[in-house]
Parts: structure tokens; sequence; C-alpha cells
């Protein structure tokens, strides 16, 4: 195929802003050598294009230390707390008790 270009050299012209460090090599931080290794990799790589990485699936405080210590800053998993349905997350933003209506901005 001639002039084509590797996928990963189209990164840098692709409109995006934040790289997710996928749950599957997350889940292993601190068990596995490999998937560290590759953890390692994302988020340098991210970090290096300028763009906000964030882990998922983070479910061990040993897991918090090794994406900080990478330079990692956000993460989402159940150590924080359970997915939330989008009425509780919405209740949640706007300050709503539970059973209690959102306040509405005018």
């Amino acid at each position: 195929m001639t002039g084509a270009r590797p996928a990963l050299s189209r990164l840098r012209h692709l409109p995006v802003h934040r790289l997710k460090v996928d749950y599957s090599f997350v889940r292993d931080i601190g068990r596995d050598a490999d998937d560290e290794t590759i953890t390692r990799g994302v988020i340098a790589l991210g970090r290096s294009l300028g763009l906000e990485v964030v882990a998922e699936g983070v479910e061990r405080q040993e897991q918090v230390d090794f994406l900080l210590q990478e330079g990692c800053l956000i993460a989402q998993g159940y150590l924080f707390d359970a997915p939330l349905a989008p009425d509780a997350l919405f209740r949640f933003w706007s300050g709503a008790r539970p059973g209690q209506r959102p306040k509405r901005s005018t």
C-alpha cells in the first residue's frame, strides 16, 4: 500500500483531548509487570501528546498509587464509587437529596 501511514501517526491529527487506559491493563497493576509496562507506556504517550489521561476500572489503592506515580491524575472505578444512573448523577450534580427534585437554574 503506497503512501499509507501507520495508524499511530494519525493520532496527532485527531481532535482528541483525552486518552483512557483500559480496565484490562489497570486490573492487574501490582500483579503483572507486562500490564504495568503497557499502562506506563499509554500514560507516557498521552502526556507527551498533551492529552488528559484517564484510568478506568480502579478498584485498589495499589492501583491509585501506581497511576499517580506515573502521572495519571484522573481515574474512575469502584474504589471511588459505583456507577450512577443518569437521574442519580443529575441529582448528585445539582445538590438535590434523594426524593427531591433538582433545583432549576433560571
